[in-house]
């Protein structure tokens, strides 16, 4: 499958909403001071991703393309300190 059909695929799709609303939720418990939610939420989603198959290996590549993405999507906005964040 080339990259141009996975992103139109119905399971991409439903992952890439998963991540912004888990993004989105992260934000706004971070917003609010609930740091013991969001160590409780950020544990769950490790130990989802663990039973999937995920490893320490495969985050410096995610990483990478989280912080392109963030780059492109914010422009200008893309602040030192929206990069240490």
């Amino acid at each position: 499958m080339g990259s141009e059909e996975m992103y139109k695929s119905e399971h991409f799709q439903t992952h890439a909403t998963g991540l912004f609303q888990m993004v989105d939720a992260v934000v706004a418990l971070v917003k609010l001071g609930q740091t013991h939610k969001l160590a409780e939420t950020l544990v769950d989603l490790g130990k989802r991703h663990h039973q999937f198959g995920v490893r320490a290996i495969h985050y410096p590549i995610v990483g990478k393309a989280l912080i392109h993405t963030l780059k492109t999507a914010l422009g200008e906005e893309y602040t030192s300190q929206v990069h240490q964040g």
